[in-house]
């Protein structure tokens, strides 16, 4: 008989989750009509709702994970029989189970002005949980993104008036001079603060969504393009200096960030509900700014 089947605890407790975590393995995934392979870390877990059983089989969380997610394309689907697969190995002690699968997905993205495409990656999430039945699918990803904050461009703006009124007051032809003043190296000129600012996303979808790839590939492209300074892998001197055009064009608080995307996700029908965290990673405090709201 296994130790974790044993019945006659003097200690009597249900336990809300009991399972492995990060559990390492290869997974393939569906994305373009291309099929890719990469590294994943999985969470896995059952409820121990008889608490007179010791505890769950860990061998056969590990082992039924192994031999569903490294053979099958990862979708809410293969998470489905996973689920279901190990409520059955536990059907006489738990009622729920849930896995998370979470890896870096890899995108090509043009750069602004150079013309050439750069891989980038964003940390990606599917989490599927079996509940006495009831079923739930959500879909996890980040996004990094560029803040300028509004009050510090209008500093900025002020104190460099004062540096042109004071070269206009002293040049004698200001039309002639001007040029070489303002690329003058040994003249400073005030700039805004900026932050390197993310977006945390967490979605629940219908389990039935199919290609949930496909879908957060499309979900990332359109919250960048609402948000228009998100962050480049690649990088030429060109693409920087339309990206600080960009910066000047789309001065943001967080709470104008955190109004665009809960505008745009209420107007998604696909999304039943979502809970979305941001942080401006403040580049002239100590602490950073943080906003949160759900749908």
């Amino acid at each position: 008989m296994k130790v974790i089947n044993q019945t006659k605890n003097t200690l009597i407790e249900t336990i809300d989750w009991v399972g492995i975590d990060s559990m390492d393995l290869p997974i393939k995934y569906l994305f373009e009509n291309e099929l890719n392979r990469t590294a994943a870390q999985i969470d896995v877990a059952v409820s121990l709702d008889k608490g007179e059983f010791k505890g769950i089989d860990m061998a056969e969380l590990f082992f039924n994970t192994q031999e569903l997610l490294a053979d099958s394309e990862l979708d809410f689907h293969a998470l489905d029989n996973l689920t279901q697969k190990i409520l059955n190995v536990h059907n006489d002690r738990s009622f729920a189970a849930k896995v998370e699968v979470s890896f870096d997905f890899f995108a090509k993205k043009k750069t602004l002005r150079s013309n050439q495409v750069g891989i980038q990656s964003y940390p990606i999430a599917l989490e599927f949980s079996n509940s006495h039945g009831e079923k739930k699918a959500y879909l996890n990803f980040e996004i990094l993104y560029a803040s300028t904050c509004p009050c510090s461009e209008a500093a900025s703006r002020k104190e460099n008036l004062e540096q042109f009124e004071k070269f206009f007051a002293n040049s004698k032809d200001p039309a002639k001079d001007f040029q070489a003043w303002y690329f003058d190296t040994n003249n400073h000129f005030a700039h805004p603060h900026a932050q390197k600012s993310v977006a945390k996303f967490s979605f629940e979808l219908d389990a039935e969504t199919k290609n949930p790839i496909n879908f957060a590939y499309s979900l990332i492209a359109e919250l960048e393009d609402l948000i228009q300074t998100s962050v480049h892998a690649a990088v030429r001197q060109e693409d920087e200096a339309a990206f600080t055009r960009k910066m000047g064009e789309n001065l943001i608080f967080i709470e104008d960030a955190a109004k665009k995307f809960k505008n745009y996700i209420k107007n998604k029908q696909e999304i039943r509900a979502s809970a979305v965290e941001l942080i401006h990673n403040e580049s002239i405090h100590p602490h950073n700014a943080k906003a949160f709201f759900t749908t």
